[in-house]
């Protein structure tokens, strides 16, 4: 039974870019991502939980890995809004964590 591939990018255009983003496959953490960077893993068949994080806000997705496919998700920080801005003035930082599929 051939493993299939989880491919994830920290690449969207109004990330932050700054935190590392821990990313976590079943509860397992597999790599630290930075703004820019790509990482890409295999896992056996069958149901998973990825789990992004900045230890300040979490997003996670369930998904269903079947033999030889490759799965792509993007993940980024993320200013709410506008007037977050000023609360990062007063060293509050309400950014969260953004996480979706790719279609494949």
């Amino acid at each position: 039974m051939a493993d299939a591939m989880v491919h994830i990018s920290r690449d969207f255009p109004n990330d932050i870019k700054i935190r590392g983003l821990r990313v976590l496959i079943d509860g397992n953490q597999v790599v630290d991502l930075l703004y820019g960077r790509t990482f890409q893993t295999s896992v056996k068949p069958g149901p998973h939980v990825l789990k992004v994080t900045n230890t300040l806000s979490s997003k996670e997705l369930a998904f269903e890995a079947k033999e030889g496919q490759t799965l792509k998700f993007r993940s980024g920080n993320k200013m709410p809004s506008i007037w977050s801005w000023m609360l990062v003035l007063v060293c509050v930082a309400p950014y969260r964590v953004i996480l979706e599929a790719v279609d494949n």
